[in-house]
């Protein structure tokens, strides 16, 4: 069997091929996601979070008044509501803030259609709970998984692509030679 993508012969069972990382069920979906990127979103989410909550926070107590008043922490509190709640709306699509910046997407493993709602809170929360919970081997587990699958990706059956972005339209493509009017 071939990689649709480059034509050379893939390793039965895998879910990406071992030349180019196409994710095999679909390879226009993207391909393998690597470790860095995926750690760097792990550790973009939360910090996003914090970042919400505390520069609200800051901006929030300038208007304050008084020391004493409490609206600068419920102005604060409001912000990291709404983030989660955009975070709980990216997860309906396999994405969470981190890997929404980053250009990653969590698809079904099988399918590679995006995880959605409830397979994002199995591989969020309990998922990434079991994966920390013996030190960090659960997330570590991807180094040596032949498909890049950490713990939490495992009970989900998920796995993580870079989503492959169209690129920008230069002047060649677009017909446009330079040193020639416009028709």
């Amino acid at each position: 069997m071939e990689c649709p993508r480059c034509a050379r012969e893939i390793v039965p069972d895998r879910l990406f091929c071992i030349w180019c990382d196409a994710f095999i069920p679909k390879p226009a979906a993207g391909v393998k996601a690597s470790l860095v990127r995926r750690l760097l979103a792990t550790v973009v989410d939360p910090l996003l979070g914090y970042i919400v909550f505390t520069v609200t926070l800051q901006i929030a107590s300038g208007w304050s008044r008084s020391p004493f008043d409490d609206s600068p922490l419920w102005f604060a509190q409001v912000a990291s509501i709404a983030y989660m709640a955009i975070g709980l709306l990216l997860m309906r699509r396999g994405l969470t803030p981190g890997k929404w910046l980053l250009g990653e997407r969590v698809v079904h493993k099988m399918t590679g259609e995006p995880a959605g709602f409830w397979r994002m809170v199995l591989r969020e929360v309990v998922g990434k709970a079991v994966s920390g919970i013996f030190f960090g081997l659960g997330y570590l587990w991807a180094i040596w998984d032949r498909d890049a699958q950490a713990w939490h990706d495992k009970i989900a059956d998920t796995v993580v692509l870079k989503e492959e972005r169209p690129a920008p339209l230069t002047p060649a493509r677009s017909g446009f030679r330079p040193g020639t009017s416009t028709p």
